[in-house]
């Protein structure tokens, strides 16, 4: 009995852990909003560009590329390898991937980490070309 109760404690320890590595990453990324991108990326993109921030090894990021297929019929999207610009990842000191980025201007104006969805881009990217 001490034994499966010690057990169930482990599994609680390591869930709330994880749990707070998952709040502590979604502050931390929400915290790049606002940000410039630093130069040059800040004049390689397009105005209004959501930037799809990847790494090789990333499962969800594998998971996640059908999904930006379709994105790409309605919004300018590019994916950005982060291996191949350390200097992107060292600046806004990304550390959890997938990463979006919606930029406009050079701004990050909105930010997420881990799987989304084409419909919070496609609505977002409408109600953002409504206001204007």
């Amino acid at each position: 009995m001490n034994a499966f109760l010690s057990l169930i404690a482990v599994l609680i320890l390591l869930g709330g852990g994880i749990l707070l590595m998952r709040f502590w990453t979604h502050k931390k990324i929400r915290s790049l909003q606002g940000q410039r991108l630093p130069s040059p990326w800040d004049r390689r993109l397009p105005h209004r560009v959501l930037l799809f921030l990847t790494t090789p090894g990333c499962t969800i990021c594998q998971s996640q590329r059908p999904m930006v297929q379709k994105l790409r019929q309605h919004i300018p999207v590019r994916e950005i390898n982060l291996q191949r610009a350390p200097d992107l990842l060292q600046s806004l000191n990304i550390f959890g991937t997938p990463t979006y980025l919606w930029v406009e201007g050079g701004m990050i104006r909105y930010s997420w980490v881990g799987a989304q969805s084409v419909d919070r881009f496609r609505f977002l990217w409408e109600q953002e070309a409504s206001r204007r």
